[in-house]
């Protein structure tokens, strides 16, 4: 019997949590700081692209293209999945997240690619 109760409370807090972050991330972040394959792009470089997660579950990516989508968490909240407007689906580990914060990151063969984004949406 404890156990079952224990299972229960143990889901009803992951559920909570994963909700939680959602609302964390259901907003526009502008791209701060960007590593791909160990080069560090920022400032001038990444200025106006940004990644808008919205309520709806719709995305947009904006950087040197539009790609647009619907974007879901992960079933354990670690990360975001995003399937874009030609089917093609992608994984972005959830590295830090606050609500001015977010550090995504992923990997692509042997690539790492990180990326830090700033919301200025309360």
């Amino acid at each position: 019997m404890k156990k079952k109760i224990y299972c229960s409370f143990f889901l009803i807090i992951s559920f909570f949590a994963c909700q939680n972050k959602k609302e964390l991330l259901t907003k526009k972040w502008n791209v701060v700081e960007t590593e791909v394959s160990g080069q560090k792009l920022s400032g001038d470089l990444v200025y106006g692209f940004y990644f808008e997660l919205k309520p709806d579950g719709s995305y947009i990516l904006e950087g040197m293209s539009t790609e647009k989508g619907k974007w879901s968490l992960s079933g354990n909240g670690d990360s975001i999945i995003t399937i874009n407007q030609k089917g093609r689906r992608a994984g972005y580990y959830i590295d830090k997240i606050s609500e001015k914060e977010l550090v995504l990151s992923d990997k692509f063969l042997e690539i790492v690619n990180v990326t830090k984004f700033e919301s200025t949406q309360e």
